[in-house]
């Protein structure tokens, strides 16, 4: 098992809730609403569809709390989120199935090509560590110098020899 590269007896559960919490009051969450496909009872995929609408109508405000959707000028003059301070909302589903019970003409729509497993590897690695970065700068952690415990242990054991 790979070891940790940060030092995290200084985390707590309360603040990375806190801190998550922070993210989506202030527009600067990616949230992904996963596996709407795997719910097999469709009247239980329409009542979470329902729940994305309800999130999405609530947590995808603009800074002045002005829906997007509700405007198309607003629309189009804040469709960065970069630029909007919104959350953006990801909702990955097989394509037969969301077909069946798709989110409504407001969402953008987008088809993945398939990937190689290889291709796949890279694109999971980078995200995670691109993550894991950005969060240890937000929560203001230390980095473990793993490098030079390592080096040391190399050290102590070549000089036995």
């Amino acid at each position: 098992m790979e070891e940790s590269t940060i030092d995290d007896s200084s985390i707590s559960s309360d603040n990375v809730s806190y801190t998550l919490q922070n993210y989506i009051q202030q527009g600067q969450a990616l949230i992904i609403f996963d596996d709407l496909d795997e719910i097999s009872v469709p009247d239980q995929r329409f009542k979470i569809i329902n729940i994305i609408e309800k999130f999405e109508k609530i947590k995808t405000q603009t800074p002045t709390n002005i829906s997007a959707f509700n405007n198309a000028y607003v629309n189009k003059l804040l469709d960065d989120p970069s630029r909007s301070g919104r959350n953006q909302l990801i909702v990955p589903s097989l394509i037969v199935i969301y077909h069946a019970a798709s989110l409504p003409r407001r969402f953008s729509r987008y088809t993945i090509r398939p990937m190689d497993s290889k291709y796949i590897t890279d694109f999971v690695y980078y995200c995670f560590f691109r993550v894991h970065h950005h969060i240890i700068d937000m929560l203001s952690l230390q980095l473990t110098n793993q490098g030079d415990s390592h080096s040391e242990a190399l050290k102590k054991n070549c000089n036995r020899f």
